[in-house]
């Protein structure tokens, strides 16, 4: 793509930031090189689109090397446009894919440049919410990069130093933001602390499977891989900073002060930096207070300076055409992901339930085997289609732990099935599992039998759905479950 908007053009596509396309681009008279935020008008509504004029009344009130800049905003008819600062390193998620980890003592630099950031914010007033290795961009693909907080989607201007929305990356949110209605500073601390982890360690603070896992995680103390080779200094910073415990998690300026990061700073430009509360002080009966409507005035003047390439290459002759625009996606909405994640893992159990109970039945009754072979088959391929669903609408990438971890365990348990298929015919025969579901219910059957017959008769009714004495027999057989089990569950079928 080659696009020209005002006294910038437009080229390669980088990637995607929250609600819009992020292309490579330069100033035509410096030539200096931009990002473009590229915002189509049309994909929002009024809480997106002051969301978005939040983010860059938080760009532009930040006042710090270490937070990407924002040079200039256009907006057109059909577009907002956001110019900044171009960082050719990629961000921290693509440097660890590479790399593995990040050594301790460049790892050291960028959490203390981070560190400055975040300071900066607050002083600002400004609370990120969505600090995450994606969102962490490197001057330049060398070691001496410096780094650049950006992607400032899910920021807030508090008028106190509590928020309340309860929104973010999962893996990075602090348990807080779970648990409480208000949250302070300390939860982008928290945030560091998961970050922080990853990029020494090159794994996930947090290995689990689902939000109830990670909630339960958080509470306990951060481990560390056996084969660790970081320094008791490192490992008890990373410690501190995942305090569960919002009101002892340190703030950003006391970490700054600790002995870890504080060798980094000579006393007289010490001296020189900005100083903040130790601890905000977090009181129950503050709310988060609303920016008031007259505040979103950033974005109202209409520039007609947008050529689109046809017209371009009319007037310039130097730019190739491209006709395709170009996809937006908005970014998912965490909570719902997370919802539908679960969901996902709930019924991916349940299917690793019939697979155990085929292999039960693969030597005694080759029949019932393959009808639940059938039955799982189906269901995989459904989760599959279902996975692959979500990963177009919410533009997942490998930072999604829970969900690539249940879309993994899809593939290779369909791929299992696919190739130890049962060989033979392929009947339908639901009248050989209610023979054998009703022959295990008529006699007296104890928790696990009855689990086995509704197994079966979940198949039987997905082969014939209008069989009445099937439907009878399992509902009989769910309710005897249900009474024998702890926590009731809802209907297999």
């Amino acid at each position: 793509m080659v696009k020209r908007v005002g006294n910038y053009i437009l080229e390669s596509r980088l990637g995607e930031g929250n609600y819009g396309v992020v292309y490579i681009g330069k100033q035509v008279e410096s030539n200096q090189a931009i990002a473009v935020k590229v915002i189509p008008v049309k994909n929002l509504n009024e809480k997106l689109y002051k969301q978005i004029e939040l983010e860059i009344k938080a760009l532009r009130k930040a006042d710090s090397p270490y937070v990407v800049k924002l040079y200039d905003v256009l907006r057109t008819q059909n577009n907002i446009y956001l110019m900044m600062e171009y960082c050719g390193g990629g961000d921290l998620e693509k440097y660890v894919k590479d790399f593995q980890k990040v050594k301790e003592p460049l790892a050291k630099k960028w959490i203390s440049q981070i560190i400055e950031a975040f300071i900066n914010l607050q002083c600002n007033n400004i609370m990120h919410r969505d600090l995450k290795l994606a969102n962490i961009l490197l001057t330049t693909k060398s070691d001496d990069a410096s780094i650049r907080v950006a992607d400032f989607g899910f920021a807030k201007i508090l008028q106190n130093d509590l928020a309340t929305t309860q929104l973010g990356t999962p893996i990075f949110m602090a348990p807080e933001i779970f648990n409480d209605d208000h949250y302070s500073y300390k939860a982008d601390v928290w945030s560091l602390g998961v970050l922080s982890y990853e990029i020494l360690t090159g794994i996930s603070a947090f290995n689990c499977r689902s939000i109830a896992q990670l909630q339960r995680m958080q509470r306990e103390e951060v481990k560390f891989p056996a084969n660790c080779e970081l320094s008791q200094e490192v490992k008890d910073f990373i410690k501190i900073m995942l305090t569960y415990d919002h009101e002892r998690r340190p703030s950003f300026q006391q970490l700054k002060e600790m002995p870890y990061i504080q060798s980094l700073y000579p006393p007289k430009i010490e001296a020189l930096l900005p100083r903040l509360p130790a601890a905000p002080i977090h009181e129950e009966d503050k709310k988060e207070e609303d920016i008031t409507i007259e505040e979103y005035e950033i974005l109202r003047e209409i520039s007609e300076d947008e050529f689109e390439p046809d017209q371009l290459e009319a007037e310039e002759n130097k730019v190739n055409e491209e006709q395709d625009k170009p996809e937006v996606k908005i970014e998912p909405n965490y909570w719902e992901l997370a919802t539908k994640t679960r969901d996902l893992d709930c019924i991916l159990n349940e299917t690793e339930g019939f697979i155990a109970l085929q292999n039960q039945y693969k030597d005694t009754n080759e029949s019932i085997a393959k009808e639940i072979e059938k039955y799982c088959k189906k269901r995989y391929e459904s989760l599959l289609e279902e996975s692959k669903k979500m990963i177009r609408v919410y533009n997942l990438t490998d930072s999604d732990y829970f969900f690539n971890e249940i879309y993994g365990k899809i593939n290779t348990n369909l791929k299992e099935i696919n190739k130890h298929r049962i060989s033979g015919r392929n009947p339908k025969n639901s009248s050989a599992l209610y023979e054998e579901a009703k022959g295990i219910m008529d006699n007296e059957p104890g928790h696990n039998q009855v689990k086995q017959a509704l197994l079966l008769l979940t198949v039987a009714l997905d082969l014939d759905p209008n069989n009445n004495l099937i439907q009878q027999c399992y509902n009989d057989a769910l309710s005897d479950y249900q009474k024998a089990s702890l926590h009731p569950i809802s209907k297999y079928k």
